[in-house]
């Protein structure tokens, strides 16, 4: 299994949100109303974190740090 940067996903999240902004609007849809699910089983907290840190993510992610105790370790 290929080592990901912290960085390395902060950039893959930004360019996924940004692809899902330009696709909204490409589709005369309002960005704001479309909400990205990021879902992991295996991937290691520290990375969670970072993808967690460039949110803007909904609801569902307060609920699981919540329930869980949070990925923050």
């Amino acid at each position: 299994m290929q080592a990901v940067s912290e960085q390395q996903v902060a950039e893959n999240v930004q360019q996924i949100l940004q692809t899902v902004r330009q696709t909204a609007l490409e589709a005369g849809r309002d960005p704001a109303e479309v909400q990205v699910m990021a879902v992991t089983k295996t991937v290691d907290p520290q990375l969670v974190n970072a993808a967690i840190a460039q949110g803007p993510w909904n609801e569902a992610v307060r609920i699981v740090e919540k329930t869980s105790g949070s990925f923050r370790k």
